[in-house]
């Protein structure tokens, strides 16, 4: 797996930042117009849309590529579990403070007919 990697990361990223550059110099035309008579001469910039989003689309791969590449070549194993037990969570553990303040004290027991632990 981590020949993958290194694939996606130096030979995969390198081309698709040059073809999102190559999309971004074909999705931008410029023009240079000669003065004719009273007119001025000017220079228009035409974008063209589906070489944008080319390039955005490659953009976002080396994006894609750049994030899920170290957790690819990271093994399953590289985070040893160091907790002799095993975590026991209560549904009260996931509630916010204030909500759980709430629960601790009679109120939720009476309002909620929630039983307290």
């Amino acid at each position: 797996m981590r020949w993958l990697t290194v694939f996606a990361e130096f030979v995969l990223v390198p081309v698709l930042v040059v073809a999102a550059v190559w999309c971004w110099h074909n999705g931008i035309r410029t023009t240079a117009f000669k003065p004719q008579g009273e007119v001025p001469a000017f220079t228009a910039t035409r974008y063209i849309g589906p070489w944008l989003a080319g390039c955005a689309v490659l953009a976002t791969g080396v994006v894609g590529v750049a994030a899920v590449a170290p957790a690819a070549a990271a093994p399953v194993d590289a985070v040893p579990d160091h907790r002799t037990h095993p975590v026991e969570l209560s549904w009260q553990d996931l509630l916010p403070p204030q909500l759980n303040c709430l629960l601790s004290t009679g109120w939720a027991a009476f309002c909620l007919e929630i039983p307290l632990p």
